[in-house]
């Protein structure tokens, strides 16, 4: 065991190693670096999670992020884990908005195909179930003055808001819509879309949170290659 003279040694070097984190801590330089790693999460949940409107709010966006700057890197020596979430999410958001694309073309075209290009408010319904935000079992039918509508959600007065899905409709034309509707799902394109989205909806909630973390910081962990001394 140390004498007292070694505890003394010991105490008044963690003293002094607290002293020096605590003014460093304190510096200018510091805090600006500490600074500049919070602006850095900001810049990524405004430009790969959101886009601001210029006349105020904002609207969601799976928007790649470029990891490749300098302050990139130290952010991800300071917070390799949050970094590693903003890789798993560049690996959903590149190609994301040619996958919206063509995602969208393909609900026109089944669509088209169902109804002979007659087709209304069918591609929005497709829409809605190949992203997985519904199920074909909440969705509303009837026929109306020869048209064929669906609710799948309500108004102001808690009522079933139809929406047109094709006129002069026949027996036939509601069996084609049908179809198109059941099978959508099964499409390997749908399927491969429908998975993108969920990890969209998985990694979004989760990465904002820790962003949000990172931008209320006080302190920073670890070190990087432009820490001040």
């Amino acid at each position: 065991m140390p004498g007292v003279e070694g505890l003394l040694f010991l105490g008044l070097l963690v003293w002094g190693q607290l002293e020096f984190a605590s003014r460093r801590k304190d510096s200018s330089a510091y805090l600006q670096h500490l600074a500049e790693i919070r602006a850095f999460a900001v810049s990524v949940r405004d430009s790969g999670l959101f886009m601001n409107y210029a006349t105020g709010g904002q609207v969601a966006v799976v928007n790649p992020v470029n990891m490749t700057t300098p302050r990139a890197k130290d952010f991800q020596a300071h917070y390799p884990l949050v970094g590693h979430q903003i890789d798993d999410w560049n690996r959903i958001a590149s190609g994301y908005r040619e996958s919206a694309y063509r995602y969208q073309a393909l609900t026109n075209r089944a669509a088209e195909k169902a109804t002979q290009g007659r087709a209304t408010g069918l591609p929005m319904l497709l829409n809605e179930l190949g992203r997985g935000d519904l199920a074909i079992g909440a969705i509303t039918w009837r026929v109306q003055n020869n048209q064929l509508e669906a609710s799948w959600a309500l108004d102001v007065f808690n009522e079933p808001a139809f929406s047109p899905m094709l006129a002069e409709v026949t027996e036939q034309d509601v069996e084609n819509a049908w179809q198109a509707i059941s099978t959508f799902g099964d499409l390997r394109e749908v399927k491969d879309w429908s998975a993108r989205v969920d990890a969209v909806k998985r990694l979004r909630p989760a990465l904002l949170d820790a962003l949000e973390h990172v931008e209320i910081a006080v302190d920073l962990k670890g070190k990087c290659e432009h820490c001040p001394p």
